[in-house]
């Protein structure tokens, strides 16, 4: 897949906030190097792995995301949220939106099959981001109908009902959207519009999740280079957001989540496009993650701050052979824990690396669950998703 391709898959999204651990995933990584990344994973589970365990649920058995009664598609989670005591899940369930909340026992459970604004939309859809703030709930994704991309915001005030937001903020035509935070001045949706031949990054804001109002960013229209924004992270003193521009991995912080200034990270040397595709905050520390392409193939990068997004470092993760890509990211701990993939087209395996402060990370480690979709850190452990076949499991790590 050529990178141009890539941007236009689903990406993902990790955001860590002081008011919910939250982190999401799209579909990239599945599709990054090859199209049988599922199979390959597969091939090579009896590989020496690290430590993700799988998460027992009440019966003893690995914790599972269900899909709709009567239905028997594919399952798969993008992201996972916790607050005030609730932990939810969003992805796709038989080619519908569904959302799933964690019980006591461990084990989780559909909720979203009574909700017609979820399960009941036309076409196919996929929810890609969960975030909870001080109005509510609200996720985010896409809607394919028709060949027709549409997109997907829903608001709940307590995660178990939901309603979808009608804001005309959202029905431009062109519109995508894939990631969401909260922070203290309101909730932040990220994205991209493609008008009349340009596509640019876009953004928009409410502080009660009925109104929005679309936000700059940076001046870019999309007349000289095509841009988009994947994710977005909430900080203590405004937002920062992470994507592409003009095939650099690019970079916008903003105050209030209306005014937002870019910056295009310089490639390494060598590099022809490069893109961002999760945020994760801790504290002051800042973490984007995603890849650069250069004639090797993708290489996984992180671009760090450790002022709340003043400043930037970029570091290249090691990786076999240095192809590959982070897939997901979360806050963990005092540090941070990436996922991925590694290897080339044909080779490839699930991998995770970590990190106590942002800088200094580990050498990627082999994990046999399969891919990994989604992170989530509660205290001390690190849960997540992995992807083999058409369902999803629950592993966990430690935190750095």
């Amino acid at each position: 897949m050529t990178a141009a391709g890539r941007r236009r898959a689903w990406q993902v999204v990790r955001v860590g906030v002081p008011a919910a651990v939250l982190v999401t995933v799209g579909a990239v990584a599945l599709m990054m190097l090859t199209g049988k990344t599922n199979e390959m994973l597969a091939s090579r589970g009896s590989q020496s792995a690290q430590s993700a365990q799988s998460a027992p649920d009440a019966g003893g058995s690995p914790a599972a995301f269900a899909g709709y009664p009567g239905q028997h598609g594919t399952v798969m989670v993008n992201s996972i949220a916790a607050a005030g005591g609730i932990r939810l899940a969003v992805g796709a369930a038989d080619g519908h939106p569904a959302i799933w909340r964690r019980a006591a026992d461990g084990s989780w459970t559909l909720i979203s099959a009574s909700s017609s604004a979820v399960s009941q939309r036309p076409g196919t859809d996929s929810l890609l981001s969960v975030a909870h703030g001080p109005a509510g709930w609200i996720a985010v994704g896409a809607a394919d109908s028709q060949g027709s991309q549409q997109p997907v915001v829903l608001t709940s005030a307590d995660g178990a009902t939901w309603q979808a937001v009608t804001s005309t903020a959202f029905t431009a035509p062109g519109i995508s959207v894939m990631g969401v935070t909260a922070g203290r001045s309101g909730y932040v949706v990220v994205g991209k519009q493609v008008s009349n031949g340009r596509t640019f990054a876009a953004m928009w804001w409410s502080a009660d999740l009925r109104n929005w109002t679309g936000g700059s960013n940076g001046g870019l229209d999309g007349r000289l280079e095509s841009s988009a924004v994947y994710a977005v992270g909430a900080t203590a003193t405004g937002f920062v957001a992470a994507g592409t521009h003009g095939g650099c991995h690019t970079i916008w912080t903003s105050a209030d989540g209306k005014n937002w200034s870019v910056y295009d990270v310089p490639r390494p040397p060598g590099a022809t496009d490069a893109l961002l595709q999760q945020v994760a905050v801790n504290g002051t520390r800042v973490v984007t993650a995603g890849y650069v392409v250069d004639k090797a193939g993708d290489a996984p990068v992180v671009v760090v701050s450790a002022d709340g997004g003043k400043t930037w470092k970029q570091i290249l993760l090691t990786a076999p052979g240095g192809v590959g890509a982070v897939s997901t990211l979360t806050a963990a701990g005092n540090g941070f824990v990436a996922a991925g993939v590694t290897g080339p087209a044909g080779a490839q395996h699930a991998v995770t690396w970590s990190s106590p402060d942002g800088i200094t990370w580990s050498a990627a480690t082999p994990v046999s669950a399969g891919q990994i979709t989604a992170l989530s850190a509660v205290g001390s452990t690190v849960s997540g998703t992995a992807q083999r076949g058409a369902e999803p499991s629950v592993v966990t790590f430690a935190a750095p």
